[in-house]
């Protein structure tokens, strides 16, 4: 960045700085991946060639010739994380720097989580998993062993370096290893736990941004006045819109209703007002809406797909019909070896300050455009555990 010599532009490279520092200190995926950022080129697409290996067999007394081939993956820097706020002239000449400092840290965790979340959701690309009849309950102390020793040995037995495998878990899940289990480090330095070494050495690592899905199942068509939750956040089922907020309308059939509810869901999830608000929903507040951060939601027919890349996030339901309810919330947890995802960083983090017209306010962004891939080898080192994080309902 280059900066001419003024206050603003002084500030303007102390905030990236800052905000940079921070977000690159806490940043697992710093620790985990495989950073590609020294080989990217002026284009905004690499390919990461591979070459794919020839099978070992036995000489039987005639050498055949045969050619190396190879094969490609793409990453692709189509990731550009942006945070947003706007603060006033006056206040800036009021507060000085000690307002927007902490305004660039709370920057920096929202840019993590955006990042991390996109960065673990990659979970899908892994090359093995557990079977789903390993989740029939919720993880416990005398289960996470051996579910957990399961992923570690087969990463292990598919030939990934036992001192380079690592184990991702949220809150809930290394906190019953890290409380069960010897731990031989507690750095806890990006997420980083220790080592458990009666899990094969394995590294213990704990994050919040793991992907979490549930599925809200709308078996008949709601009673006026139910009510569900997701994540401390309440939305009431009605026949008539009215103006309260996280009022969803009943239609004339399930199918219907539950495109209103994923229309008012992923409005409030990215901030922004859908064609239906006030017709099909009442938009919820702001600070509501922050709950349902990193949220979509999809519906196939009568049953509604919640999918978060923030982890956990509780549900419930209060509706007439009993059948009417929410289905197991599953956290996907990673055994991974480190290096298994590719990732790469477009320059440094970026900080923008721009006057809005008519106002004292500035509209400040911080972002960072950055890429991800997973390669065929690096889909061999992952083991997605789906772990049950709350029961369905009954």
């Amino acid at each position: 960045m280059t900066a001419a010599n003024t206050l603003t532009s002084l500030r303007k490279v102390h905030y990236s700085k800052n905000i940079e520092t921070n977000l690159h200190d806490t940043l697992i995926m710093n620790d985990l991946a495989f950073d590609r950022s020294s080989e990217f080129p002026d284009g905004i697409t690499f390919e990461v060639p591979q070459l794919a290996y020839m099978q070992v067999s036995n000489y039987a007394g005639t050498l055949i010739n045969k050619g190396v081939t190879s094969q490609k993956s793409t990453l692709t820097m189509d990731k550009v994380p942006i945070v947003t706020y706007t603060y006033d002239d006056v206040d800036i000449l009021k507060d000085s720097w000690d307002v927007l400092a902490r305004t660039d840290t709370n920057s920096a965790y929202k840019l993590k989580q955006k990042m991390e979340g996109d960065f673990f959701g990659l979970y899908s690309s892994a090359r093995y998993s557990a079977p789903s009849s390993a989740y029939s309950g919720v993880l416990t102390t005398s289960t996470a062993f051996s579910t957990v020793l399961d992923g570690v040995n087969t990463l292990v037995h598919a030939g990934v370096n036992p001192n380079e495998i690592c184990i991702v878990g949220d809150a809930y899940l290394s906190g019953i290893l890290s409380s069960t289990f010897t731990l031989s480090d507690n750095s806890f330095q990006r997420g980083y736990i220790g080592n458990l070494p009666t899990v094969a050495g394995a590294m213990l690592y704990r994050n919040q941004n793991l992907t979490a899905t549930t599925v809200l199942d709308l078996a008949t068509q709601p009673t006026d006045g139910d009510t569900f939750t997701y994540n401390y956040v309440t939305f009431t089922l009605v026949t008539t819109i009215g103006t309260t907020a996280g009022n969803i309308l009943i239609e004339t059939d399930a199918d219907t209703t539950a495109n209103n509810i994923i229309q008012a869901l992923n409005a409030a999830s990215t901030g922004v007002a859908g064609a239906g608000v006030g017709v099909k929903y009442v938009a919820i507040s702001q600070d509501n809406a922050d709950f349902l951060t990193g949220l979509t939601c999809a519906n196939v027919g009568t049953t509604v797909t919640f999918t978060s890349i923030h982890g956990y996030r509780p549900v419930s339901s209060a509706m007439n019909n009993a059948s009417n309810d929410f289905q197991a919330v599953y956290t996907y947890a990673l055994i991974m070896g480190k290096d298994a995802i590719s990732v790469a960083y477009r320059r440094g983090l970026q900080t923008d300050k721009r006057s809005i017209s008519t106002s004292l306010e500035y509209l400040y962004s911080n972002y960072l455009l950055w890429g991800q891939t997973v390669t065929v080898e690096g889909a061999k080192k992952m083991y997605t555990l789906r772990i049950m994080s709350q029961a369905a309902e009954s």
